[in-house]
């Protein structure tokens, strides 16, 4: 048992326990938190001003006949490879411009116009701003520097005492509320984190701890540790100092190879001291400019002197289905191990690693959803190689290029071999020259045999498409969604080099073929999305659900059937007796007799009958989701996974969390080698649904950080919800958690 425990500055922490992401083209900030203006924020002693553009020195003139030799190489690549037809006044655009390039912008401006005359929508040059956009999206990145900061108080005057609780050790030392704890035996608290200072308050039993105070009567207190009652403190940080530290280092990031590490802390940003800065404003410092821009960081690690790193803006690569590709596993009734991955970007340079490392997992399941909504492609070869991880043999891709006057065709065909398969780059010319073959690359691991399914929408096209294309003509994978869009042209990104810079255009010049050889046509999927979600109908599809025979539907159809018996057996005793009322007319004294009146209501107690009918099945239907089949059980696995000579305090949390909870769980220790670069240990947390078979009904897991008992429970507990949201149970209590001895932290009581 801890021997004591502080509350102080845990609201100022919580206040501020947000990370600022560094990511480009991040969203304004609300108005009512916008940046202070820049004379509004900290600025260093020896800030010097800007340069204006003027001042700048400017890049050496080109000499006239390199701008004309390139603007007369984007003509000749234009005629050569475009797949369209050219306007008649093409020869024409060669020398319009001959004579008249004085400079890169006026190239620029010429080549713009030269492409635009295509006519084409798809054909463009790139700015500067483009150029970015169309390097991230091969990187699947941003451009940024890869950090993320947060804030980060550290104890200044000292902590100032909030309250003195009765029943604690510090209860008859005589502190009072508004005191100030400047040192700790002897050890100042000056310029520490929270943590660190928290720290100097444990001891042994019995051992005599000296509070310092500030600006008080008593120069110093003497408390007697007792590991069985509160320090019984609630404090708070006097006058901290409000820094930044540096909570995440993005994967070989400019910051990573700059040698930047998480913990590390930010005094400086582009010569500008962050003390007392808003996270708007320092979100604002790292992320404005371009690439290639620098940017400064004066960093300060533990006892080192502070340096300056210096940090040029490059693409940041993510590897989330918001810019390439993700997966996820995922469960519910009827499901049994099916897993779905999300590919948004078959451009991708590293989409095929990333492909075939689920690949190998994929396989392990009953039933793979391939997501390709809103995934586009425009790089043929790269998507007939993913294609040959799912097909075994036969053609997989085809378009036709244009090479000057003359059409080629090219297809990519998989053939089995000996240990794997292998793709073969077929190249077939219009004028009767023998065909070309080669081998593009042999895949020796195996290919998905799992049963597929693809999601596609209306924003589907490119390569995406011819992928979908070939999964379902080979028998690999059933289609649901929405029509796919019409494009079929592939676009190509050329660069021409211009002295020191570059100038980018994009044109179509290859039309995707489908395996019957004409052109590739909008994809319409075997099963139809009318409403609802995607995700949905891929999973009923996988489960044979169709809605014929769905529980849901039956029930429905037979609560449908019942209902139009009784209202057919209401109609008819309502046209007899109104029938016998009009043939045989009562005195006026009974005109609103039994008869008459029921002729009268009948519609109604019909629409009453209605919904009590549908209100019962809805309640059974219900409580059909909600009920695990009969027979099923669930289980838990939390896995601490952490370095054992690194991470014993974690461990030692971990053992003694297992003994404090009973149930379906089991708690495992694993060394983790990764675990290494890590500064907290990670728990995972397994959770699935077993038949009376032994066969996985549903499945799920969840994965954060460990660095302490609260972060521990967290994971066990959403778990445990989640394995009642697979049954619409989100209430299910399957863990009984033994009491703890309570710890009294500033007057409350705590379990930790």
């Amino acid at each position: 048992m801890r021997m004591f425990t502080l509350v102080g500055a845990l609201s100022v922490m919580l206040a501020n326990s947000f990370a600022v992401a560094v990511i480009y083209g991040q969203e304004k900030p609300p108005a009512e938190v916008q940046p202070k203006p820049a004379d509004a924020q900290p600025k260093p002693a020896d800030a010097q001003p800007k340069l204006d553009a003027e001042q700048a020195a400017k890049p050496a003139p080109l000499d006239p006949s390199i701008l004309e030799s390139t603007y007369d190489q984007l003509w000749l690549h234009l005629s050569e490879h475009y797949a369209g037809s050219l306007p008649p006044d093409w020869a024409k655009w060669r020398d319009r411009f001959k004579g008249k390039l004085t400079s890169i912008g006026e190239l620029r401006a010429a080549s713009s116009l030269l492409v635009a005359a295509l006519g084409d929508r798809a054909a463009r040059t790139l700015n500067e701003e483009q150029v970015e956009e169309h390097l991230c999206h091969l990187e699947s990145g941003y451009v940024g520097i890869g950090l993320r900061f947060k804030p980060l108080n550290l104890i200044n005057q000292g902590l100032l005492i909030k309250r003195v609780a009765d029943g604690g050790t510090a209860s008859g030392a005589g502190l009072t509320a508004g005191m100030v704890i400047s040192a700790v035996d002897g050890v100042s608290l000056k310029g520490l984190r929270w943590e660190t200072a928290e720290a100097l308050f444990a001891g042994e039993e019995g051992s005599r701890m000296k509070l310092s105070l500030k600006d008080c009567s008593k120069n110093e207190v003497i408390i007697v540790r007792d590991p069985h009652k509160p320090l019984g403190l609630d404090v708070e940080l006097a006058s901290p100092t409000k820094l930044f530290e540096i909570d995440h280092v993005m994967y070989d990031s400019p910051a990573a190879r700059a040698g930047v590490k998480e913990g590390d802390i930010v005094t400086h940003i582009n010569g500008n001291a962050v003390e007392g800065g808003s996270s708007w404003w320092l979100m604002n410092q790292a992320t404005g400019g371009k690439m290639g821009d620098i940017i400064t960081l004066t960093l300060k690690r533990g006892d080192e002197m502070p340096r300056l790193v210096e940090l040029k803006r490059a693409i940041v690569e993510t590897w989330d289905d918001a810019f390439g590709a993700g997966s996820q596993n995922f469960g519910g009734p009827g499901d049994h191990g099916l897993t779905e991955i999300a590919l948004k970007n078959l451009d991708w340079v590293r989409c095929l690693k990333w492909v075939d490392r689920e690949v190998e997992s994929m396989n392990r399941y009953a039933g793979v959803i391939l997501d390709l909504r809103g995934c586009g492609g425009n790089d043929p070869e790269l998507a007939a190689r993913v294609a040959a991880r799912f097909v075994c043999d036969g053609e997989v891709l085809r378009y036709r290029t244009r090479i000057g006057a003359k059409w080629e065709e090219v297809s990519y065909r998989v053939a089995p071999e000996k240990g794997g398969t292998t793709l073969y780059r077929h190249l077939s010319h219009d004028a009767g020259q023998p065909e070309e073959s080669k081998a593009v690359e042999t895949v020796s691991k195996p290919v998905l045999n799992a049963r597929m399914v693809v999601i596609v929408d209306e924003r589907t096209s490119g390569t995406a498409v011819a992928l979908a294309t070939t999964l379902k003509k080979h028998g690999r994978a059933t289609i649901v969604g929405r029509t796919t869009s019409g494009v079929n042209r592939l676009v190509s990104t050329t660069t021409f080099p211009v002295g020191n810079e570059l100038l980018y255009a994009q044109v179509p010049t290859m039309t995707l073929l489908s395996l019957t050889n004409l052109p590739l046509s909008p994809l319409k999927p075997d099963r139809t999305l009318w409403y609802g979600k995607g995700m949905d109908l891929a999973k009923d599809e996988l489960a044979g659900k169709y809605w014929y025979n769905d529980p849901n539907t039956i029930a429905c159809a037979v609560m449908l059937g019942i209902v139009l018996v009784v209202s057919g057996l209401l109609y008819r005793a309502g046209k007899k007796a109104s029938r016998l009322a009009a043939e045989e007319p009562a005195p006026a004294s009974v005109q609103e007799g039994p008869t008459s009146l029921w002729s009268r209501v009948w519609p109604l107690g019909f629409v009453f009958l209605c919904l009590g009918i549908f209100l019962t099945a809805g309640l059974i239907t219900r409580h059909a989701r909600q009920t695990p089949p009969q027979g099923a059980h669930p289980e838990l696995v939390a896995e601490l996974h952490l370095n054992p000579e690194k991470h014993k305090e974690q461990e030692r949390l971990f053992l003694q969390l297992s003994k404090e909870i009973e149930g379906p769980i089991t708690f495992k220790v694993v060394p983790d080698k990764d675990a290494d670069n890590w500064i907290y240990a990670g728990i995972t947390v397994r959770y699935q649904w077993v038949d009376k078979d032994g066969k996985v009904l549903s499945s799920g897991s969840g994965s954060q950080g460990a660095e302490n008992k609260e972060a521990m429970v967290q994971a066990i507990e959403m778990a445990q919800t989640n394995l009642g949201y697979q049954y619409e149970n989100p209430g299910l209590r399957l863990l009984t958690w033994h009491k703890q001895t309570p710890v009294l932290i500033g007057g409350e009581k705590n379990d930790d």
